[in-house]
């Protein structure tokens, strides 16, 4: 899976850019096994606002079932990246229960 990492308003080392990538990708790969790595393109935005609080963005456009976008706000960064995920796990999950209910 590929995902582009965007910050802004913050700075992340490539190192820690890196070990965010690896955590979600390696949580989301487990439900897009069967899928092409040309559709597996996400972005992963993090935005820190004027009151200290971190604006998380996911956007996944190509996956053939829908298209996966969560928008999160946290006050804390690894808590807020953590409830993101989940999202994105949350939502890929309800779309393949769709596309096997509809196929029954």
């Amino acid at each position: 899976m590929q995902i582009d990492f965007v910050d802004s308003n913050v700075k992340f080392t490539d190192r820690y850019k890196a070990r965010l990538i690896t955590k979600f990708s390696s949580v989301i790969d487990k439900y897009l096994n069967g899928m092409s790595e040309d559709l597996k393109l996400a972005t992963l935005s993090i935005h820190k606002n004027m009151r200290g609080s971190y604006e998380l963005k996911f956007n996944m456009e190509k996956v053939p079932f829908a298209k996966i976008y969560i928008h999160h706000v946290s006050p804390d960064l690894l808590p807020g990246i953590v409830e993101l995920r989940d999202q994105v796990k949350r939502q890929i999950r309800e779309n393949i229960a769709k596309i096997r209910d509809s196929s029954r």
